[in-house]
Parts: C-alpha cells; sequence; structure tokens
C-alpha cells in the first residue's frame, strides 16, 4: 500500500520521491547491523539520509545520540548506530 510506503520512509504523504531515492519496503530496524557500529557524518548528510542509509528509524537515531530531533550534524560527528551514547 502507498501509505506504508510512505510510513516506513518517514515521509509525508506530499512527499515528492526522486529518481535514485532510497526507499525501504519493509519497516526500518531500531539499529543497525553489528558490523556498523558508528558512521562519521560527511558533507551533506543530514540524520534522514544517515538513517535511510543504515535502515534505522531517524527517531531511534536521534535518541541514541542523546540529540534533539532536528538537531544539524556536521562533518566528521560520529553517530552511534547500534546503541545509546552516554553522556
Amino acid at each position: 500500500m502507498l501509505w506504508q510506503l510512505y510510513k516506513y520512509n518517514e515521509l509525508s504523504e506530499d512527499a515528492v520521491l526522486k529518481p535514485g531515492q532510497v526507499l525501504y519496503l519493509q519497516p526500518k530496524r531500531r539499529k543497525a547491523d553489528s558490523k556498523n557500529k558508528v558512521y562519521i557524518v560527511k558533507k551533506g548528510d543530514t540524520m534522514y539520509l544517515i538513517a535511510q542509509k543504515f535502515g534505522v528509524k531517524t527517531k531511534r537515531l536521534y535518541r541514541m545520540n542523546n540529540m534533539r530531533f532536528k538537531d544539524k550534524v556536521v562533518a566528521g560527528q560520529e553517530i552511534n548506530l547500534r546503541k545509546r551514547r552516554r553522556e
């Protein structure tokens, strides 16, 4: 169903899909697979793009990194993909 595509990819129903965009056909996971524990942010990355790249829920990614929703990431920053960052 179309609504599931939007939900699984954390998109609003008025979002415009672009060629080459990564889309999930199943719900995303709570954490990345075991080989990816940390990701180093590259120029142009956003939390949403990182979440899409590793199939992790965006809200969960923010929580694991003790960040507020909508906080920006910067190149070189470490993002935990599997467990919560200690403060």
